[in-house]
């Protein structure tokens, strides 16, 4: 309706062409991580990242709601490595993370993608970690952080956006 009344059209359009891709999958293209990702996956893991990669080919949102200790983190380093950054047209992921979780997710980095480039927003002064991000793979943040630095993190071109503990985000 929003299309025929002139008020949206460019949305409608994309929108249109990506139900008709998705009327017509058969299955999700099985994936596997890049030769730097550092690690084995299970196969449920393979199957995660199968289904970021989807809904990143997508333009879609979704949830990778595996139960704790499954390995939610690693699916999505895995799929970092998957996509280089002239794929990404420069842009680096964001992960936005309780502050419990935020040296966790530096540490699974370092272990299974330490050729990614990661900027890590942390307490303090952290004018270096903006003049890094151009250079930045993937950049960690805290909800807290990301509040207090909205306002120049918002002028930033992040190729996907990563909620951990997503329900933090009501907040």
């Amino acid at each position: 309706e929003l299309q025929k009344l002139g008020i949206i059209s460019k949305q409608a359009k994309e929108w249109e062409e990506t139900v008709t891709k998705l009327n017509n999958i058969k299955e999700i293209t099985p994936q596997v991580p890049a030769k730097t990702f550092l690690g084995d996956l299970r196969s449920y893991q393979q199957d995660g990242l199968s289904w970021l990669y989807f809904l990143r080919s997508y333009n879609l949102g979704g949830i990778l709601a595996d139960d704790m200790g499954l390995g939610k983190t690693v699916q999505t380093i895995s799929f970092f490595t998957l996509l280089p950054k002239r794929e990404r047209q420069g842009k680096p992921f964001l992960v936005v993370a309780p502050t419990s979780v935020v040296e966790n997710w530096d540490g699974e980095l370092e272990r299974f993608a330490p050729s990614l480039n990661k900027v890590i927003f942390r307490r303090g002064d952290r004018k270096e970690a903006h003049n890094q991000l151009q250079k930045a793979d993937v950049v960690l943040i805290s909800y807290s952080l990301l509040v207090r630095d909205f306002e120049k993190l918002k002028a930033v071109q992040f190729d996907t956006i990563f909620l951990d503990e997503a329900q933090m985000a009501k907040n």
